[in-house]
């Protein structure tokens, strides 16, 4: 029996190129021409930073989902609309307490970053404790 040599298929059973792919067709199908030009912008930059196949998928996820919220482009946004974005994400995801909860974290936690990616002037001008969310 002969050996190959060379790179094996490696196949992982979360398959998150297909995932990607899938959120990008929603993407394209849901969002304005330029929103999924952003978001395809942002996503270069997180390959760029070498992030895991599965934080992309989250992040892309995520930023979907800030964009149904925000229901416009992201060129256009002003301060308000985020701030907006921000008290949607808490009564859609903190829990009946109004304490934090993983997704609500999430979501607060890319926020400032995507907000960065297109506008660094509005990203200073987030309040401390979301400021707190970017660097970690």
């Amino acid at each position: 029996m002969k050996q190959e040599i060379g790179n094996p298929q490696f196949t992982s059973i979360y398959d998150y190129d297909d995932r990607i792919d899938r959120t990008y067709k929603i993407i394209a199908k849901e969002l304005s021409l330029e929103n999924a030009e952003l978001i395809k912008k942002y996503d270069r930059s997180m390959m760029t930073e070498s992030l895991a196949k599965a934080t992309r998928h989250k992040h892309l996820q995520v930023i979907l989902n800030l964009t149904r919220f925000l229901g416009k482009d992201w060129k256009e946004a002003k301060r308000d609309d985020i701030d907006n974005v921000t008290v949607r994400v808490v009564q859609e995801y903190c829990n009946d307490s109004g304490q934090e909860t993983n997704t609500s974290y999430d979501h607060k936690k890319i926020l400032p970053r995507r907000i960065e990616s297109i506008d660094p002037q509005m990203s200073e001008s987030i309040p401390i404790s979301m400021n707190y969310f970017k660097d970690n």
